[in-house]
């Protein structure tokens, strides 16, 4: 198979317990579900936050070309 290019889509797929609101760069892509959500590939800072239960985490992912990247996680309130 030929080797994946930059020009190749990548996805994000996310679910968390609690609902989070997700923003990849800076820029909302919406509420928990999310699925394969086409990002460019390459480094990212990824926030997932729920005022309403206290949650915030911020943490940076590595999505290669063609990938899709999969967060399935339980969060916590700090």
């Amino acid at each position: 198979p030929a080797a994946p290019t930059a020009a190749e889509p990548s996805f994000l797929t996310v679910g968390t317990r609690p609902w989070t609101t997700v923003v990849l760069d800076g820029k909302s892509l919406g509420s928990t579900p999310l699925y394969k959500v086409s990002i460019p590939a390459g480094r990212h800072t990824l926030l997932l936050h729920n005022d309403d239960e206290g949650i915030r985490q911020t943490s940076v992912i590595d999505v290669r070309p063609g990938e899709t990247k999969k967060l399935d996680l339980t969060l916590k309130p700090k």
